[in-house]
């Protein structure tokens, strides 16, 4: 029984990762979307600059990938965020809620043990849709260091 149950596990999770990345094909090239990959080798290659108010120099080789997709038309917003929904279930923890009137942002981590393998943030207003995905293998503490100065 215990062998069905990982099994299961194991193929649920692959579903789920084969999900968030038609998500981001299906959407890639429409007329009102933009969507952004950068690979680890990219991310390791970029150079750091203070100005962006961002401290990414300690995640640099713990980034496997980063996502984003985007839209402003309303249509799409909404069929994106009803998507999106479908792809955060019982294996991510909300992180952070923000609500600024009909702007809406949350963050999810995936977590295996202590190590943090997605950072996921939705945000959703009447006008618009943005979804960033980063993947990898970093804590929190490293996550909280991103918005730190250096």
């Amino acid at each position: 029984m215990k062998r069905y149950l990982i099994l299961f596990a194991l193929m649920f999770s692959t579903g789920l990762a084969q999900a968030q990345e038609d998500l981001f094909q299906k959407y890639s090239g429409q007329d009102g979307v933009s969507t952004v990959y950068i690979s680890k080798t990219m991310f390791e290659m970029l150079p750091f600059v203070e100005s962006i108010g961002l401290n990414l120099v300690n995640m640099k080789g713990k980034i496997s990938s980063i996502q984003m997709l985007s839209t402003e038309r309303p249509s799409l917003a909404q069929k994106m965020h009803q998507e999106t929904s479908k792809m955060v279930g019982k294996q991510h923890e909300e992180l952070m809620r923000i609500t600024e009137g009909p702007k809406k942002t949350t963050f999810y981590i995936k977590k295996k043990g202590e190590t943090i393998q997605e950072l996921l943030m939705i945000s959703d207003a009447n006008d618009g849709f943005s979804l960033v995905l980063l993947t990898g293998e970093f804590t929190l503490k490293e996550i909280q260091e991103i918005t730190s100065p250096s």
